[in-house]
């Protein structure tokens, strides 16, 4: 469903019950708090208005996906795995719609901030949503493209083969890091592949190119912890 000139995707599978086993084994309830907080945070932040606990709708997929066209704003695509039972009424929370599926629907909240203003759901259970129709658009290229979907199933795959944690890790390009203008990974066109690990409460990221295979030397970060 990513189309192949995203900047940054962060991808994860973990499953609801994973997620919240690993929460409780490492946070004391006021922390649980605050996390749920910054998540409905971001729900909210995105433009979603979920009816129904986030456990009765996700199912254990989702990517993030961020990109940059020359001379336009930088746009969102945001795709993640609904249950069966779920709908599009549960995630808008707008009473008396009727969504069709495979049908593009425009958000529209006046004098609320949302970043994400078209969404769709796919006939096996698939919320596509972005901050650009065009996007969508895009992101659906490769169902009636086999040579397409086959290039996209591939170079994922090819992400997937390079990590020992397949279940959660950030792709991110030279585009992204001269945005954020973080030396030294903005010193050369290189992609970069970033694996997550938690260890003695820090979230310690690991990351490595894809062009050349070396490892960075933290001594190099412009930062004063390098974790």
């Amino acid at each position: 469903f990513i189309p192949k000139d995203h900047e940054l995707l962060l991808y994860s599978k973990y499953k609801n019950n994973e997620i919240n086993r690993f929460i409780k084994q490492r946070f004391t309830n006021n922390e649980i708090k605050k996390i749920n907080m910054i998540k409905n945070g971001l729900i909210s932040f995105f433009g979603l208005n979920i009816k129904d606990n986030l456990n009765d709708i996700y199912d254990g997929e989702f990517i993030l996906s961020t990109f940059k066209k020359e001379n336009k704003k930088r746009d969102i695509l945001i795709v993640f795995k609904t249950k069966k039972e779920s709908d599009l009424n549960q995630i808008l929370n707008i009473d008396d719609s009727d969504y069709n599926v495979n049908q593009i629907v425009e958000i529209f909240r006046p004098k609320t901030l949302n970043l994400i203003n078209h969404i769709m759901q796919t006939d096996d259970n698939i919320i596509i949503c972005a901050s650009n129709k065009d996007l969508i658009d895009d992101s659906l290229k490769a169902f009636n493209n086999n040579k397409l979907r086959k290039a996209r199933e591939e170079q994922f795959k090819y992400y997937e083969s390079r990590l020992t944690n397949k279940k959660l890790f950030l792709y991110s390009n030279k585009q992204f890091y001269d945005f954020i203008n973080l030396r030294p990974f903005n010193s050369k066109n290189i992609n970069y592949l970033t694996q997550f690990y938690f260890d003695k409460n820090k979230l310690v990221l690991n990351s490595f190119s894809l062009n050349n295979n070396n490892f960075f030397n933290t001594n190099n970060l412009n930062s004063q912890d390098n974790n």
